[in-house]
């Protein structure tokens, strides 16, 4: 997808309509075609209708045809100009990828509005610049739509002597209409704090203290997303006394998984253990556990479960009860965004776009949401999804994708609140669009409408208090790199707020985030979007706000404020029945969201420290040595006893973990 100047685009948006205008007092959809191309460096032709006569009709089409790329629907891209036959007149507008347009309402404001369905019937063919040139039809009356007809049968014809066909506008975007309720975008901390399924005190995986095989009923099956090491739950144990040998059944996870590897007990890999082995099952949906482990198992195939089948047997290193099991596993595989759709096939990814939508798709049955593709708008997914994989620098001189996700879900909770977990690793927010689910991310995006004081009324500012505004920020992750323990990422800090009025900070526990670059960049994030956008607006406006909806960045103009186009991302839009629309929207700082760390970036070797839970090693090298008095039991030295011939002392190597 082409990389668009969201700068350029700001000052294209909040245009007044005017017929025949080519500037930035006025224009129509025509004209503000040939601003944005002019400004591009692109040589723009826009010929007005004042000049339109039927007998410059024939020149025009023979224009249109050779200066431009005619393209189908297959082919449209970003930067493309769509042309519509709306009742009696023509309308263009600018594609800007991923369902947008940008583009001029007659008596109104120019503005970037989102593709719905109802724009299909209209649509009639979209053309390209070519050679740093383009000519865009005239739009208006009747006349100019015999020219449109025209290039559009020429076009029609032409791809289907190329052996294209021309798909449903659902292949550009077609996304939904003004949203009515939603999240906000960026922290999810609100939703947590009215959650009703509690933390995360009941995950075997992100509760405090060393991950531990569990051996329990009370658990569902985990649905893991990402990489991430899990200890399992005991399903089957035989003989179940124990004994000599020991055959122990593991449940991992959901499947299909990618891989599970790095199996190891009490801490240390399992290869170590004379006589012990593992059977990983990936949980595919042909997989016969009972088959291919000889288990008695009651005709269970255990299918669509990542299981392992580890063989345990007694040894001077493995005594003493059931050693603790834990692994390596790579996540769900799920379906993926190659740039214009979603694959059909499934394959491992930790983009946090795709896992949301493999969970919000998941059948309830087996802990999913139970959504319907339907139900899902792709093309918001597939925008996130691009911007989550896109490369960042790591902070030690290489690249890595900007957000990726690591996340079990282990316990009973609600679904809301599973979603909030992953969002709030990546600033991302769900919301209902008409019908339609749509995944948001916090980014830098352009303005797509303005509001001033003949379309506001009942304007209502609201202010942070002081005592809500932080000077630090952090996030605290879990860090495979340190057996997963909880490590603290700290963003930017407010030094001299700090002196002023002491140390007000706010720390957040993000279970979905196993990076630490991650984590440092998101934190400084939050840290600025408290900081530096403490002020929320309401108001209440008409026929402007259609086309909008949450996540929307608008500018405010407001001579009681002072504001000359303020912006604002739309956090909420109500419609009341008078058809006026209330919108809630909180203060926009394009330049939060730069990708920057809050602190340097370093690693550590923290070389390889003995494994506390390692059986101890043979003792070897007993010194025995005479012993020149004697004690008595209660600590006094006696002078004249009896002294015994030797006394045995250890000052022995045992291992590296115990000397004396």
């Amino acid at each position: 997808m082409k990389k668009l100047d969201t700068e350029l685009l700001n000052k294209l948006v909040g245009i007044k309509w005017l017929q025949d205008g080519r500037d930035y007092s006025g224009t129509d959809c025509v004209g503000l075609m040939q601003l944005y191309f002019s400004a591009k460096g692109v040589l723009g032709v826009a010929p007005m209708i004042s000049e339109f006569t039927s007998e410059t009709q024939d020149e025009i089409i023979k224009r249109i045809i050779e200066v431009n790329t005619i393209v189908s629907l297959e082919e449209i891209q970003a930067e493309d100009v769509l042309v519509f036959k709306i009742e009696d007149e023509l309308h263009v507008g600018l594609y800007l990828g991923y369902g947008r347009m940008l583009h001029a309402k007659k008596d109104g404001k120019s503005r970037i509005s989102r593709l719905t369905p109802s724009w299909e019937k209209y649509f009639l063919f979209a053309i390209r610049e070519k050679d740093g040139k383009i000519y865009i039809p005239p739009a208006g009356p009747p006349a100019a739509i015999a020219i449109a007809l025209v290039i559009a049968d020429y076009a029609a014809a032409s791809f289907i002597a190329g052996g294209l066909i021309a798909l449903s506008l659902t292949t550009i975007g077609c996304l939904i209409g003004t949203a009515m309720i939603g999240y906000s975008i960026g922290l999810a901390i609100q939703a947590r704090q009215t959650s009703k399924s509690g933390g995360s005190s009941s995950s075997p995986r992100y509760q405090f203290g060393e991950l531990q095989t569990t051996s329990s009923n009370q658990y569902p099956v985990p649905v893991l997303y990402g990489e991430a090491r899990l200890g399992g739950n005991i399903v089957f144990q035989n003989p179940v006394m124990g004994g000599e040998q020991i055959d122990l059944l593991i449940v991992l996870c959901v499947g299909e998984i990618e891989s599970i590897t790095d199996v190891r007990l009490n801490g240390e890999v399992i290869g170590n253990f004379p006589g012990c082995s593992y059977h990983a099952f990936l949980g595919t949906p042909t997989q016969n556990v009972q088959t291919d482990t000889g288990l008695d198992l009651d005709g269970i195939q255990y299918r669509n479960t990542a299981m392992l089948h580890v063989h345990l047997e007694t040894s001077d290193k493995l005594k003493g009860g059931r050693p603790n099991v834990t692994c390596v596993c790579r996540g769900r595989k799920v379906s993926t965004w190659n740039g214009l759709v979603w694959s059909a096939g499934h394959s491992y990814s930790d983009n946090p776009s795709a896992c949301i939508r493999d969970y919000l798709l998941m059948k309830m049955q087996v802990g999913g949401c139970g959504y319907l593709t339907a139900d899902i708008d792709d093309m918001p997914f597939g925008e996130v999804y691009d911007y989550c994989a896109e490369l960042v620098s790591n902070g030690l001189g290489g690249q890595e994708q900007r957000y990726t996700v690591s996340f079990v879900i282990d316990q009973k909770r609600t679904a809301s609140d599973n979603l909030t977990e992953m969002l709030v690793g990546f600033a991302g927010a769900l919301i209902r669009s008409g019908s339609k689910l749509k995944l948001l991310v916090a980014k830098t995006q352009s303005v797509v409408a303005s509001f001033d004081e003949d379309d506001i009324t009942d304007l209502k500012v609201i202010q942070k208090e002081l005592d809500q505004k932080i000077n630090r920020f952090g996030i605290e992750y879990f860090d495979p790199t340190q057996d997963d323990a909880r490590i603290l990422a700290w963003g930017a800090e407010d030094k001299v707020d700090q002196d002023e009025r002491g140390l007000v900070e706010q720390t957040l526990t993000i279970p979905s985030i196993n990076r630490k670059t991650q984590a440092s960049r998101l934190s400084n994030q939050y840290f600025y979007e408290l900081k530096l956008c403490p002020i929320s607006v309401e108001f209440t406006t008409s026929l402007n706000a259609i086309g909008q909806e949450i996540g929307d960045v608008i500018e405010v103009t407001h001579s009681l404020m002072g504001w000359t186009n303020k912006q604002f991302i739309i956090q909420r839009i109500e419609e009341d029945e008078r058809d006026l629309f209330k919108i809630t929207a909180q203060e926009y700082n394009p330049t939060i969201y730069n990708d920057r760390y809050g602190a340097t970036i370093q690693s550590f070797d923290y070389g390889t420290p003995p494994n506390p839970y390692a059986p101890v090693g043979e003792v070897s090298n007993i010194q025995i040595s005479e012993s020149l008095y004697y004690l008595h039991r209660d600590g006094r030295k006696l002078d004249n006893a009896v002294i015994p011939p030797v006394v045995c002392l250890c000052p022995c190597r045992i291992d590296d973990r115990n000397r004396s």
